[in-house]
C-alpha cells in the first residue's frame, strides 16, 4: 500500500531527510557542542513531523479512529515540546544534566494521552466538548505529574543523589514504554476490528522501538546526557514508524476502527477513576509536601476538583439516560394502547394468527360478526 495524497508523501520525504542529516551529523561533526545541538534539533524535527502526520491521519479518519489519532497527535506534540526544551537546556544552560529541568516532566507525562487510548471512547453523539473525556485526561496528567514530583523532583534527593536519578528516570521510561507496547500488542490480538488490530499492532512496534531507545540511553547514560551518540539516531525510529503508519493509513471510509466493547472498562472509568486517582495523588502529595508544599496542595486540589466534576457530570448523564428510557417506555405504552384500541373497536374484521396454517391468536368483535365464530 502506497501513501495517498501529497502531504503524507511530503512528510515521508522530510522524515527520511532528517534521518539522513542525523547520520551525516554523527559521522562528520566533531565539535561536541555543535554535534549535541544538531542531533537534538533533528530529534525534535522527527517528533514534530510525527505529530503532524498523526493530525493529518486524524483528519482523514472517521469516528473512533479520529479519536485515537488525535490522542496520539497530542502526545507527540507534548514530546516535541519536551525535546525542544531539552535542546535549549543541554545547549545553553551549563550543568543541566545534574539538575531537574522542565523537559523531564514533559517526557514523563507525554504518554498520558496514549494511555487514554485504552479507556472507553468518547461519546460521538454529544455535541461540543466532551468534558468527561477532558477531565479523564486531566486526572491522568495530574497523576503522572504528581508521580514524577514524588519520585524524582524533590530538591533534597537531587542534592544527595543527583548522579543516580537520571538513570532511575530512564529505567522508569523503559518500563513505561515496554508496558504500553505490550498493551497494544495484546489489544491487536484480542480485537475483532481489522482497523483496530492494524493500528494497535503499529503502535505496539512504535513503543517497542521507543523501549530500545530508552535501553540504549540507559546503557550509555554517562555520555548521553552531555554529548551526542548513536542513541540519538535510534531515537528517530519510533517517530519514523509513526509517520509511515499515518501516511499508509487508508482514507476516510476505506477502513474504519470499531470501538471495543468492555463493560469492565466503562465501570472502571465511571466509578473507579474518580475515587482511586485522588487517593493516589493524596498519598504522594503528603510526602511531596515536605519539600514542595505549594505543588503538593495544587496537585491534590486539582485531582479532587476533577474527580468531583467528573462524578457530577456522570450523575447528570445517567439521570438523562434514565429520563430518556422512561420517556421511551411511556411512548411505547401509549402506542401499544392506541394500537390495541384501534384493533378492538374497529368495525372491520381483524385477526392475529400464525402463517401459513397456524392457529388464531387474537380476533376482534368485527371478525366475529363477519364470520359468526
Amino acid at each position: 500500500m502506497l501513501p495517498q495524497g501529497k502531504f503524507p508523501k511530503l512528510l515521508i520525504a522530510l522524515a527520511l531527510l532528517v534521518a539522513a542529516l542525523q547520520l551525516l551529523v554523527l559521522l562528520t561533526v566533531r565539535s561536541p557542542a555543535n554535534r549535541l545541538f544538531f542531533t537534538n534539533t533533528l530529534d525534535f524535527s522527527i517528533v514534530f513531523l510525527a505529530a503532524l502526520a498523526s493530525f493529518d491521519a486524524a483528519l482523514r479518519s472517521p469516528g473512533y479512529a479520529r479519536q485515537l489519532w488525535t490522542l496520539l497527535a497530542i502526545a507527540l506534540s507534548l514530546e516535541a515540546l519536551a525535546q525542544a526544551t531539552t535542546t535549549y537546556y543541554q545547549s545553553f544552560v551549563p550543568g543541566s544534566s545534574q539538575m531537574p529541568i522542565p523537559s523531564d516532566i514533559l517526557f514523563f507525562v507525554w504518554t498520558a494521552p496514549v494511555a487514554m487510548m485504552f479507556l472507553p471512547a468518547a461519546d460521538e453523539k454529544s455535541r461540543g466538548w466532551d468534558w468527561r473525556r477532558i477531565l479523564d485526561f486531566a486526572q491522568i496528567a495530574v497523576l503522572a505529574l504528581t508521580a514524577y514530583l514524588y519520585f524524582f523532583y524533590s530538591p533534597s534527593r537531587w542534592r544527595v543523589d543527583s548522579s543516580n536519578l537520571p538513570s532511575q528516570i530512564l529505567i522508569l521510561y523503559l518500563v513505561r514504554d515496554s508496558a504500553i507496547s505490550l498493551g497494544f500488542f495484546y489489544r491487536s490480538r484480542r480485537s475483532a476490528s481489522p482497523g483496530l488490530r492494524s493500528f494497535s499492532l503499529g503502535l505496539g512496534f512504535v513503543f517497542l522501538l521507543a523501549s530500545l531507545s530508552d535501553a540504549d540511553f540507559l546503557l550509555t547514560i554517562k555520555t548521553a546526557l552531555s554529548a551526542a551518540s548513536w542513541g540519538d539516531f535510534l531515537f528517530l525510529f519510533p517517530g519514523l514508524a509513526v509517520i509511515f503508519l499515518a501516511a499508509l493509513w487508508p482514507r476516510r471510509g476505506r477502513e474504519s476502527i470499531v470501538e471495543p466493547v468492555s463493560r469492565f472498562g466503562d465501570l472502571t472509568v465511571t466509578h473507579g477513576f474518580p475515587v482511586v486517582i485522588p487517593l493516589l495523588v493524596l498519598f504522594m502529595g503528603r510526602s511531596l509536601a515536605r519539600d514542595q508544599m505549594a505543588l503538593a496542595w495544587l496537585a491534590i486540589v486539582a485531582s479532587f476538583v476533577c474527580s468531583s466534576i467528573r462524578l457530577i457530570l456522570t450523575n447528570r448523564k445517567q439521570r438523562r439516560i434514565s429520563d430518556e428510557l422512561l420517556q421511551t417506555e411511556r411512548a411505547l405504552a401509549h402506542s401499544e394502547h392506541l394500537l390495541s384500541s384501534a384493533f378492538r373497536s374497529s368495525p372491520d374484521g381483524f385477526s392475529i394468527n400464525v402463517f401459513p396454517d397456524g392457529p388464531y391468536l387474537e380476533v376482534n368483535d368485527g371478525f366475529t360478526r363477519l364470520t359468526g365464530f
